[in-house]
């Protein structure tokens, strides 16, 4: 299991990153073209849930684990597109399970062995 200050550096890291990419967003949809937001949202979601698969292949993590990288990746797919398509609600809901998906399973999880850890700041 992780620890506590690891825990919260991913924590607050995704935090911060997934607030500027919002606001990167809002600003592309509100000054460029409105649905520009929502593509890069989808875009970098759907880029998000690839990069485990690759994780796991790389790492020869074994078929069955490449194969629940893989559907994860499609059902965030899914939600990109319907996000794109339909409601941003998809989207948001895609962001919202992003992380259900990354803590158990990559950070407290057998997952742990393949997806790469951030570096944490030493003390100085």
């Amino acid at each position: 299991m992780a620890t506590s200050p690891l825990f919260t550096n991913y924590l607050l890291n995704g935090a911060v990153g997934d607030a500027v990419l919002a606001l990167v967003a809002f600003l592309i949809s509100r000054y460029l073209r409105q649905t520009a937001g929502r593509a890069l949202l989808a875009v970098v979601l759907v880029t998000a849930g690839g990069f485990y698969v690759g994780f796991a292949a790389t790492a020869g993590a074994g078929a069955g684990w490449v194969t629940l990288e893989l559907a994860q990746a499609v059902v965030l797919a899914a939600l990109a597109v319907l996000g794109l398509r339909r409601s941003p609600y998809w989207l948001a809901a895609g962001w919202a399970l992003h992380p259900f998906w990354d803590i158990p399973l990559h950070l407290w999880g057998p997952g742990h062995a393949f997806a790469p850890e951030r570096p944490t700041p030493s003390p100085t």
